[in-house]
């Protein structure tokens, strides 16, 4: 993705930053998952027996959770984790050797940030990885 250019009145050339929009809808399989940012949710989500979280995924009603309050790189952490934890359910648990949610949650844990270091630190591959 290249930046947008601006023309300054010295005819100096300035590139201003593109800052992508968050996906409020994203697809995991055949499956396409809504994602909110909501303290609300997340508050709603604990006092119903979800536990304290910042974030959660619910695969049967093909939903992510992320909590508003934490700070946008947190937050892409956790959109990267749940999503993990999506394509675990797509790819059904048994089939990676997961027999209970612990395990599944140690695994995408410990996967989530250095995945997202990898694809942070390798804009390049991540282009061809997504091209055509």
């Amino acid at each position: 993705m290249t930046n947008p250019m601006t023309i300054s009145s010295d005819g100096s050339r300035i590139y201003e930053a593109v800052r992508p929009t968050f996906p409020y809808k994203i697809k995991v399989g055949p499956f396409s998952y809504n994602v909110q940012v909501s303290d609300t949710a997340i508050m709603a989500h604990a006092e119903n027996g979800g536990g304290s979280c910042d974030a959660y995924c619910q695969p049967y009603k093909m939903e992510i959770v992320l909590k508003a309050s934490c700070v946008e790189d947190r937050r892409r952490e956790l959109l990267l984790h749940e999503t993990l934890h999506a394509l675990c359910d797509l790819v059904q648990k048994r089939a990676l050797g997961f027999d209970d949610y612990d395990e599944e949650e140690k695994m995408v844990a410990t996967l989530a940030p250095a995945l997202l270091s990898v694809l942070r630190d390798n804009p390049d591959m991540v282009a061809y990885l997504c091209s055509s």
